[in-house]
């Protein structure tokens, strides 16, 4: 799919940064900025950006000393455009996610939503809940943000941490968790499931 995005667009480097753009609508990038995200020259990335900013799907936005570059919602084509470049083969198959995140720790809970889900709202794009390593997690994070070519903001958080914040009906907890998400890992239903199932033969064997 990204081989033929390029035939269609005439330019790697412009398909990698529509794809930065188009997954993430609300955000703006500087020039060198995109060029870390990207991986290209910065030449490259700023007659791109001259190009799309002519065709009028990006506008730049001068602040201080640099241009931030933002995708245009408003320009005809850019539905089209969004559900095209989010069929690029940018994410892991589930399974492989899976495997990578419960080695990042003891995992009870792992979540996708955001970038992945396309759920604009919601405040992060990854929610891992357990004793994770965090060196291991950051690695993990860099690595999605290469192969997608944009920004990916996480939240970790410990077990009893989460369970609380659940409690209390905590904001942040609340906004991620009724975004559309795909649930990786849920040992704590997994868990709560088996404790019920426990119960209910401890009660059958009193009776």
């Amino acid at each position: 799919m990204s081989s033929l995005l390029s035939n269609l667009f005439g330019s790697k480097t412009r398909v990698k940064i529509l794809t930065l753009l188009l997954a993430n609508s609300n955000r703006s990038y500087y020039v060198r900025e995109v060029t870390r995200m990207i991986e290209e020259r910065i030449n490259s990335v700023r007659r791109e950006l001259d190009i799309l900013s002519r065709m009028g799907l990006i506008k730049g936005e001068p602040k201080g000393n640099r241009i931030y570059y933002q995708i245009v919602k408003e320009f005809p084509l850019y539905p089209e455009l969004r559900s095209l470049f989010s069929k690029s083969p940018n994410v892991k198959p589930q399974e492989k996610l899976i495997s990578v995140i419960k080695n990042l720790g003891d995992i009870k809970f792992a979540c996708l939503t955001g970038v992945f889900t396309h759920s604009e709202g919601s405040p992060v794009d990854i929610l891992i809940v357990g004793d994770v390593d965090k060196e291991k997690c950051a690695d993990f994070i860099r690595e999605q943000e290469r192969e997608r070519n944009q920004q990916i903001n996480y939240t970790i958080m410990a077990e009893e941490e989460f369970e609380y914040r659940k409690s209390v009906g905590d904001k942040f907890l609340a906004s991620v968790l009724s975004q559309k998400k795909k649930i990786l890992i849920d040992k704590i239903k997994e868990e709560r499931s088996e404790e019920g199932k426990e119960k209910e033969k401890k009660e059958e064997v009193i009776l």
